[in-house]
């Protein structure tokens, strides 16, 4: 019973959710505060709240209609929760990646798209097997769900409704 909770992500407790939020607004507000710094132009608020989130959720929705039609035991909060750490992540290294371009090393663009995409993807299929106690074929699946859905809600928000902000 002990082991089989240390795989297994709190996801009814408040205190795990409050964190993770604030974890994610954090780093949300340093991104922001980052493209202001790098582009010296204002950053659009709004950008921050909703295409990051609207994303995820994007995401996370694929990915649960395919746990619904495969059957699989994974929850939707723990997917929710998965992502959600795991964009966390991503942005931190995505934020010091951007830094080190603009500040460091002008590195060629390729390496960028290569370790955010590649790391990002691996990282969720790691989220998945390891919390998600699902098999490494369907956290394969459920990733690249997850990846489409939150490119498909991410491409609407900034191409077809124009929601952008310098630096992104």
């Amino acid at each position: 019973m002990l082991s089989e909770q240390k795989n297994t992500l709190p996801t009814k407790s408040g205190k795990f959710w409050g964190i993770l939020i604030s974890l994610f607004s954090v780093v949300m507000i340093l991104t922001m505060l980052k493209d202001w710094w790098l582009t010296t132009e204002k950053p659009n608020v709004l950008f921050y709240i909703f295409v990051p989130l609207l994303s995820i959720l994007g995401g996370v929705l694929s990915m649960y209609v395919i746990v619904k039609i495969s059957k699989q035991t994974i929850t939707f909060l723990t997917m929710l929760a998965i992502s959600i750490g795991m964009n966390t992540l991503m942005q931190i290294v995505e934020n010091v990646m951007k830094i080190t371009y603009y500040r460091i090393w002008e590195y060629p663009g390729l390496l960028y798209v290569g370790i955010v995409i590649l790391l990002g993807f691996l990282l969720m299929i790691y989220g998945l097997i390891r919390w998600g106690r699902v098999k490494n074929w369907m956290a394969v699946i459920l990733a690249v769900a997850d990846f489409i859905g939150s490119m498909v809600v991410g491409s609407i928000l900034t191409d077809v409704i124009g929601l952008t902000t310098p630096g992104s």
